[in-house]
């Protein structure tokens, strides 16, 4: 098992690493707020039982360069829908972002693997690892015994198909000026396209045509809301057409109040999960203005290829074996 951040490799530990381990595990500041400080002894015994068993409950962190031993990763089955995160660092590395790199990369990779909520126990005086989880999001949720513990919710999303009666929200966002004003000043060969505002009308008169052609048809079509779990509130859409052999085309629209909270990219994410492990698409394209740099980001993060650039339009691929091999290797960079 391997995992890579930036500057890290997350690994399995090995008897060899016992000897640098134990550098760390013995020093009493890396241990203060965790249990006494290691012998070798309990060194070879916190391997074999926590990183040699099946599977492991932590994991070794190497730098890249030099695969210098830094330190261990706590990540393991917490209860039924959780995993437990946390490290272990070697002194010398303090303060140079290892901890937040690896939060970074673990709350990525967990969620490419469907993990649904991710814990972080810590003493009530580990003061940079509380700020490190409230910096990513994770929910104080109780302090039991002296540990304080937090909670991080995954999937904050979900997809929903709607009913025919529910399209006054699709009418609602397409007259959106802000949430549409991505569309504006472009010539788009749209019935009800206005070009001043980016707006595309949705009159109900158009709904039962519109939702007969995307709704029940799949897995030529697919059309759904983004749907926010806290409040069952919708906040966008989500759609994939089959275009041609090669590739189907997608969409993603979220509402202008809702960007900037990673919504976007974890809608695009359901999309993808959808589409390759359910209708078992090939392949998925989309294309927009190369000056949309956000786009752009978080097509890329979820692994989309540029495949073209022709007249200021960027277009990007993503295919059914780039998306397995994603899912298998958990492996990004940051």
């Amino acid at each position: 098992m391997e995992h890579t951040t930036k500057r890290l490799i997350i690994q399995n530990l090995t008897l060899n690493d016992t000897e640098a381990l134990h550098s760390i595990l013995s020093d009493k500041m890396v241990m203060k707020c965790i249990e006494p400080p290691f012998d070798y002894d309990k060194t070879v015994d916190f391997i074999k039982t926590c990183a040699l068993c099946e599977p492991p409950k932590v994991y070794g962190i190497f730098l890249k360069a030099g695969n210098e031993l830094i330190g261990h990763l706590i990540f393991h089955p917490y209860s039924n829908d959780s995993y437990e995160l946390g490290w272990v660092l070697a002194q010398q590395h303090w303060g140079n972002g290892y901890a937040s790199e690896l939060t970074e990369g673990v709350i990525n990779y967990a969620k490419r693997k469907h993990i649904s909520k991710l814990i972080i126990e810590c003493d009530k005086q580990q003061t940079v690892t509380k700020h490190i989880a409230e910096k990513y999001g994770f929910a104080f949720i109780a302090n039991e015994d002296n540990l304080s513990i937090y909670e991080l919710n995954l999937k904050r999303l979900y997809l929903y198909v709607p009913k025919i009666e529910e399209l006054d929200y699709r009418q609602k966002i397409m007259a959106d000026h802000e949430t549409m004003s991505y569309n504006k000043g472009y010539d788009l060969d749209f019935d009800g396209y206005h070009k001043d505002t980016g707006c595309i009308d949705f009159p109900e008169s158009e709904w039962q045509e519109w939702y007969n052609y995307f709704i029940g048809n799949e897995p030529k079509r697919f059309y759904a809301y983004i749907v926010r779990k806290e409040d069952s509130a919708f906040i966008g859409e989500v759609n994939l057409h089959k275009s041609c052999d090669d590739y189907y085309d997608m969409g993603i629209v979220l509402e202008a109040k809702c960007r900037g909270n990673g919504y976007a990219k974890e809608a695009l994410n359901l999309l993808l999960q959808y589409a390759f492990e359910t209708l078992k698409v090939n392949a998925i394209h989309n294309d927009f203005e190369d000056e949309r740099t956000a786009a752009m980001k978080i097509h890329l993060d979820c692994g989309f290829r540029v495949v073209k650039r022709e007249n200021e339009v960027v277009h990007l691929l993503i295919t059914a074996e780039d998306y397995k091999v994603l899912s298998d290797k958990g492996c990004y960079e940051f």
